[in-house]
């Protein structure tokens, strides 16, 4: 109460679907007046993400894929004694392949859990530093 007055005020949900409505339009501030109460909000710009509580019919974003590189140019390998094959679940640091120049090998590791999507190298293919040998998708929950 405030002077006497009851103010009713918005739920979480309800504050961050009306700021994420207002800074998705370009809106970067937000002033609601009722007699002696106000609230004043001032937002970034959409790129941010909210991650406050979700709201009834939102959608959640899908997390994107990762682009897992080949670490030098080289021929790919796959790990011996581990098949590795799209949809599977990795962990972060797993090892995918390798990756093999002359007698040097480096291995190509999964930078986050998530699953996994091959990019089509097979066995003794050559690739170049920087080429995506493999893609993650982040689970939910994975923080990166």
């Amino acid at each position: 109460m405030a002077n006497g007055k009851e103010l009713k005020l918005l739920d979480n949900a309800e504050l961050v679907s009306l700021a994420r409505y207002a800074s998705e339009h370009g809106v970067s501030e937000l002033e609601w007046c009722d007699g002696e109460a106000r609230i004043s909000l001032k937002l970034k710009p959409a790129s941010r993400k909210f991650r406050g509580a979700s709201t009834k019919g939102a959608q959640t974003e899908q997390p994107r894929p990762e682009a897992v590189r080949a670490p030098s140019f080289g021929e790919f390998h796959q790990p011996e004694n581990l098949l590795i094959s799209d949809g599977m679940v990795v962990n972060e640091g797993q090892i995918l392949g390798f990756v093999r120049l002359g007698p040097v090998m480096k291995a190509i590791r999964a930078p986050q859990r998530g699953t996994l999507k091959s990019c089509g190298y097979r066995e003794k293919a050559l690739v170049s530093y920087g080429d995506v040998v493999f893609q993650i998708t982040p689970q939910q929950g994975s923080v990166r």
